[in-house]
């Protein structure tokens, strides 16, 4: 049982990386450097901030990665079109992000 479940994660190692990536960027890093930008505009600390946001980066994490794994299960092409779709976003995402017009 153990070894069918390490299996199935060592085929989805794409799809669990680019979740990986996405949720770290969008859920992590992002709420972290607008925080430290803006430290007088919010009635909050960051040791009140931070579990919040690791909370949600975990759970959205774990979300994704099932995702991928039940495409996985489903059908190899429904799961090999999910991680170009979200390789697709995460690259937006990273431009947004990070270069100002």
């Amino acid at each position: 049982m153990l070894g069918k479940i390490m299996n199935t994660i060592k085929e989805t190692y794409a799809g669990i990386f680019i979740s990986l990536a996405i949720c770290f960027m969008l859920l992590f890093y992002e709420p972290l450097l607008l925080f430290s930008n803006n430290l007088t505009d919010f009635w909050f600390d960051i040791y009140m901030f931070f579990p919040i946001i690791l909370f949600q980066f975990i759970i959205c994490f774990l979300f994704c990665s099932f995702i991928f794994i039940v495409f996985k299960k489903i059908n190899n092409k429904l799961y090999i079109i999910s991680v170009v779709i979200s390789l697709i976003l995460l690259l937006y995402f990273y431009i947004q992000g990070n270069y100002r017009w």
